[in-house]
């Protein structure tokens, strides 16, 4: 056996010797619950939890576990909990860790580290930007001064990551903190310590780090196709629900509409009452194949879903879907309905509200277009918006832009990219934003380093669009990956 094994194989037996000794373990009843957090079913969380507080009250993970719960449920059925009982039995939990001097200190630290991360995320989610990005802050150093002192790998490290990721996200407003505390956010690095803790055989949550590597890729990175293949390779037979989730979710943003379907419908109507969003992205899905199925699933959401985040995109959704069949009535209704009901408190929120506040009826065929675009089917896009005439709008310039840059045509898709830009205003469209952004990513990939800097650069220039936060950080991001490879 090779000397790192044999030595792997001591520190852990050391370590499970040693929390079992102090009453904090990942028990049996533990890891059912930990189970039941991934698949969402918050009700068996606690029976185990109250089972394994029979056998061992003074294990640590409890108030942990039941911690994370909490924060989860708060995303995954949002408006279930009130914010003052949400934060008053978060501070509980986090009390029993805190306070306990006797429990072992190297699963505490990574509690007390993960609390904070938590509840940081919490107040961002509230749009606290002030004190989310302050409890991010002390997050990050209580996690980062636990992996520096730790003699052998540290769960905090998981901890450490996800800071880093969220801070190479930051807006600018609140770039000073970096500034403040030297801190070197980069996105690549984050999820290279993800997939390294992913294949430790000392921690219980590598699966876990595997599905936040993916949606930090997703969401952060803009890389749904290696998102969708970091989540396929770990499929099992019975994967937990969130896991489902975020496959379907990472097919749907990497044009395999079909797929994440099918993903979909192998899943109960219970599991879809424990986590509405799923009504959302099926009723999503069946719209981008223009099929009127979309209506009863996005209806489904918002007769489920309890809280206020993509209230206004369902309805926006409807309203489309209500267009592409006609339906001039049920559209104005829904638009009205977008004005208001749901809060603007995410980038497809805010679009939903800026489309309805404009009161323009889109174009049919491009919209048509576009929503089976965004569902993977080119060229039944292509076939709709094939220019007949050379005086044709910027909007339909950019579908085709896009269109022949999914079908690998590049040279055509700069071409229209290019008539986009020239003849887009500053403020108001994220369309010129996008475009110059996967111009740059086109010269990127030719290798063309300069002309990719000019592009990505461009884009911070477009100013009061709705993508405007995750269109900077993509360039932000490109650009940081440029100066990695002059550096090569």
């Amino acid at each position: 056996m090779p000397k790192f094994l044999i030595l792997s194989l001591l520190i852990y037996l050391c370590c499970v010797l040693h929390t079992q000794a102090q009453d904090t373990h990942f028990s049996v009843h533990c890891k059912l619950a930990y189970q039941a957090l991934l698949d969402l079913d918050f009700e068996e969380l606690e029976l185990q939890l109250a089972n394994e507080i029979k056998q061992n009250p003074e294990n640590l993970f409890v108030p942990y576990l039941r911690h994370y719960g909490l924060f989860v449920k708060y995303y995954v059925q949002p408006g279930s909990i009130k914010f003052e009982t949400l934060s008053a039995r978060l501070e509980k939990n986090k009390s029993l860790i805190q306070q306990n001097n006797t429990a072992n200190g190297y699963w505490r630290d990574y509690f007390n580290a993960e609390t904070q991360l938590q509840e940081a995320l919490i107040q961002l989610n509230e749009q606290n930007y002030l004190s989310g990005f302050f409890q991010l802050r002390s997050a990050y150093l209580f996690s980062k001064e636990v992996v520096d002192r730790a003699i052998i790998a540290h769960p905090a490290e998981k901890t450490l990551a996800i800071c880093e990721a969220i801070f190479s996200a930051a807006p600018s407003q609140y770039q000073w903190i970096l500034m403040l505390l030297s801190i070197d956010a980069d996105l690549p690095k984050a999820e290279e310590k993800l997939r390294r803790l992913a294949q430790n055989p000392l921690f219980y949550f590598r699966k876990e780090c595997n599905m936040l590597s993916a949606a930090l890729e997703l969401h952060l990175g803009g890389n749904a196709e290696k998102a969708y293949a970091l989540l396929k390779d770990e499929q099992n037979s019975q994967p937990p629900l969130f896991y489902t989730y975020l496959l379907a979710n990472s097919a749907n943003y990497a044009g395999q509409n079909d797929t994440a379907l099918a993903l979909l419908k192998n899943i109960s109507f219970e599991e879809y009452q424990r986590f509405p969003m799923l009504f959302l992205l099926r009723g999503k899905l069946y719209l981008q194949k223009l099929d009127s199925a979309a209506e009863l699933w996005l209806r489904y959401f918002l007769d489920y879903n309890k809280g206020e985040n993509f209230v206004k995109s369902a309805l926006h959704y409807l309203s489309w879907n209500a267009l592409i069949h006609n339906n001039l009535k049920d559209f104005g209704s829904y638009q009205q309905a977008v004005l208001n009901r749901g809060a603007e408190s995410n980038e497809t929120d805010r679009a939903a509200q800026k489309a309805a506040l404009e009161a323009v009826i889109p174009d049919v065929e491009l919209l048509k277009a576009r929503l089976l675009f965004d569902g993977g089917y080119y060229q039944q896009a292509l076939d709709i918006l094939k220019p007949e005439n050379k005086n044709i709008s910027t909007e339909k310039q950019y579908r085709l832009g896009r269109i022949y840059h999914a079908l690998e045509h590049t040279e055509t898709a700069l071409f229209y990219y290019e008539k986009v830009i020239a003849a887009s205003k500053k403020e108001g469209s994220y369309l010129p934003a996008n475009s110059a952004y996967l111009t740059g990513k086109i010269f990127l990939e030719k290798k063309d380093y300069d002309r990719a800097k000019i592009y990505f650069e461009k884009v911070f220039e477009y100013e009061d669009h709705a993508y405007k936060l995750s269109l900077d950080h993509k360039a932000k991001n490109a650009l940081r990956q440029l100066k990695q490879v002059n550096r090569e």
